[in-house]
């Protein structure tokens, strides 16, 4: 199943994109030069092809759905960071408010992409 999911996920992505494994189940995307809208017209499109991919367990269909996390560089005030925060903490305060976003997902419907800015 994860093998036929980061396959999914490879296809639907560009490849400069960063994509990786950051924990048990847990996959990072990093889009490059990219709007919070197109974040999730990407993370949407790719959402749908892995709910309607037909996966097998015991010779019997079973239905996999992820649920997303998004969060865009757009909304973390720059303003607000000296200059030796923007390097370190802005890639972390980028990953935290991603996360919050999908444990927003997971908690609530599920199969869902969850933007931090509607948080």
């Amino acid at each position: 199943v994860l093998k036929t999911i980061s396959n999914i996920i490879t296809k639907n992505y560009r490849g400069f994109d960063f994509i990786g494994r950051l924990g048990g189940d847990e996959i990072i995307i990093l889009m490059i030069d990219t709007f919070e809208a197109d974040g999730y017209k990407a993370a949407e499109r790719c959402r749908k092809k892995i709910e309607e991919n037909k996966f097998y367990y015991n010779r019997k269909e079973i239905t996999i759905t992820i649920s997303f996390g998004l969060a865009s560089s757009e909304h973390i005030p720059k303003d607000k960071l000296t200059l030796p925060e923007r390097g370190k903490n802005y890639f972390r305060t980028l990953l935290f408010n991603s996360l919050n976003a999908l444990a927003r997902s997971k908690r609530g419907k599920k199969n869902c992409v969850t933007k931090f800015s509607d948080l």
